[in-house]
């Protein structure tokens, strides 16, 4: 009757698990071989004294172990508490576990996709390399897409032995995925190994939480690196990833000597922290023509999932000490190429703006406004005839438009010809003659004329129909092309 009983209360302890496998002295039992990426299965080892402590090596590359500890269950028999974490969706297999000769038999875990606010819950973890070189930048991100927009993301800066570890703050966004709007955050590390080997990463999770609780757990996958030595023509402060150098002058344009100006020179890499950064300042010295301060400097990483984006900002202020070109020096820069395996040089090409003392700038205010001056006077009076004759000519417009008899219209052809610089008193042949000496002759103006001249002789033909003729020559006359080289022409009537 006791033996029952205790056979009884031993099938009511193992009820919540599974046998997953038994050989002699040798258990394993899990809660479950169904669920959902991120969550946990509790495990539970047994084995007796007889045989040596198992090792959970073998399921590292499909599972993530969080060990809770070994406890005593009787005079000869250990349990072994674990929590495996699928590091990935879909049928995963739990390996045979060996202590000395016994081992448990493979298990198969179904995961599948989690689910949150009805949709399945994505997650991407990438690794930017596993080859690096010692000092390159290894980036391990971690993407976590759901459709509940309030969910969080927890994640701790692991101490890697051999490794400076930076991490990526979260960085949040919105996508559109079919009809359901998810929020996508990102977090992860920027990994720096500081020696050559290799290391096999052991990283911690990445909580998800829901309403401030962690509900669960995502582990980067299961890597090794392999990191490889410098060459040993690389020196061992040189930064390994590109940097670029920018410069610029504060103010810009014309400084003058004496005066402060500011050198703005920024280094970065996109790749490289700004502590690694290559130093610049030994390069920027006082010279004859030129003196150099103290700088101010500044350093800055804005680490996210691209890189750690290392920046030193140098504010050198310097002056000038004579006039002409500043002598700025060309900065020269060397970096370790990871991808190509060589070392590159960066230099710069910096401004060369003009230095000018105050005697210097009078003197050339003064040639300034002498030359504005001689071509005032070279160019003003031709400039001022231009004008005048514009002026004159819309005046002859004006009044060729309003006029109502022929006396109107002989004087609206001598106000042109004042503007044209032709004697006023021309009789009406000879101011055609001129109009022919220097514009090209349309048969609507010789119309015209001949039908103002007959005014004088009683034939009246309507002074509507001369004005319209008139008015279209006028309006814009065509130079002739062939220019008289006497001038004198001009001005001699050709009568």
């Amino acid at each position: 009757m006791v033996t029952a009983i205790r056979i009884l209360a031993a099938l009511a302890w193992l009820s919540p698990w599974c046998v997953a496998a038994a050989s002699g002295a040798l258990a394993l039992h899990v809660d479950r071989t169904n669920v959902e990426f991120g969550q946990g299965i509790a495990a539970q080892l047994h084995y007796t004294d007889q045989l040596p402590r198992p090792t959970l090596k073998a399921l590292d590359t499909t599972f993530a172990v969080d060990t809770g500890g070994t406890g005593q269950v009787g005079a000869h028999a250990f349990v072994q508490h674990f929590t495996l974490y699928p590091r990935r969706t879909g049928e995963l297999v739990v390996p045979a576990l060996r202590a000395g000769d016994q081992h448990t038999t493979p298990v198969t875990i179904h995961v599948t996709a989690a689910q949150e606010a009805g949709h399945a819950l994505q997650v991407h973890a990438t690794v930017s390399t596993t080859d690096p070189w010692v000092r390159q930048q290894v980036r391990v991100v971690m993407e976590v897409s759901s459709a509940d927009p309030f969910f969080g993301l927890e994640l701790r800066t692991p101490q890697l032995p051999g490794f400076e570890v930076v991490p990526i703050p979260m960085q949040q966004r919105k996508e559109m995925r079919g009809n359901v709007r998810y929020t996508v955050k990102t977090v992860g590390w920027l990994l720096y190994p500081l020696r050559d080997g290799t290391f096999k990463l052991e990283l911690p999770p990445v909580s998800y939480v829901r309403n401030g609780l962690a509900v669960r757990r995502f582990y980067p996958p299961s890597t090794t690196l392999h990191v490889k030595p410098l060459p040993l023509y690389v020196p061992p402060l040189m930064p390994v990833g590109a940097i670029t150098v920018h410069t610029g002058l504060t103010p810009t344009g014309t400084l003058r000597t004496g005066r402060l100006a500011y050198w703005n020179v920024d280094i970065e890499g996109a790749d490289v922290p700004a502590d690694w950064l290559p130093p610049v300042l030994a390069q920027i010295r006082s010279g004859p023509q030129l003196q150099v301060f103290p700088a101010e400097s500044s350093h800055h990483d804005r680490p996210d999932a691209d890189g750690v984006h290392g920046l030193i900002r140098h504010r050198i202020p310097l002056k000038s000490l004579a006039s002409g070109r500043v002598p700025l020096p060309r900065l020269r820069l060397q970096y370790f190429d990871p991808n190509t395996g060589r070392i590159v040089v960066v230099t710069t090409t910096p401004e060369r703006p003009l230095a000018l003392s105050l005697p210097v700038l009078i003197l050339l205010a003064l040639l300034v406004a002498g030359l504005i001056g001689g071509f005032a006077k070279l160019l003003g009076p031709r400039a001022i005839s231009r004008w005048r004759r514009y002026r004159l000519r819309r005046q002859a417009l004006a009044r060729l438009h309003e006029a109502a008899d022929p006396q109107a219209l002989r004087s609206t052809l001598r106000l042109f010809a004042r503007a044209e610089g032709w004697p006023t008193n021309l009789s009406l042949s000879a101011w055609l003659e001129y109009w022919r000496r220097d514009y090209q002759l349309p048969d609507e103006l010789a119309t015209a004329i001949t039908q103002l001249r007959a005014t004088s002789y009683g034939a009246r033909p309507p002074e509507p129909q001369i004005r319209t003729r008139l008015m279209s020559a006028l309006r814009r006359p065509r130079r002739r092309r062939v220019h008289h080289n006497n001038e004198s022409e001009k001005t001699a009537n050709p009568h």
